[in-house]
């Protein structure tokens, strides 16, 4: 799985905005927290949710079945909301 190539990441410090460009030109923007954001990040090439909870658990010192959890969950609500490719 992957982010769509269409999908802009702007890190603002504690906040990453991701900018989706519609085919009609018109943006849309999300806001995402840090944690959010680095998920992002991960999703810019394609990867798998278990590498990305992987990931997650280096950079944040959290256990790999919380990570996993919430590696899963916040997919799922980026995949309702149309950002995947």
């Amino acid at each position: 799985m992957k982010l769509k190539p269409s999908i802009e990441l702007h890190d603002m410090g504690n906040t990453v905005i991701a900018v989706c460009s519609h085919d009609d030109g018109s943006p849309e923007l999300y806001r995402f927290n840090a944690t959010g954001g680095f998920i992002l990040q991960c999703l810019q090439t394609e990867t798998q949710v278990e590498t990305v909870a992987t990931q997650l658990v280096q950079h944040y010192d959290i256990s790999e079945a919380e990570a996993l959890a919430g590696v899963s969950d916040f997919v799922a609500q980026i995949a309702d909301l149309g950002l995947l490719a």
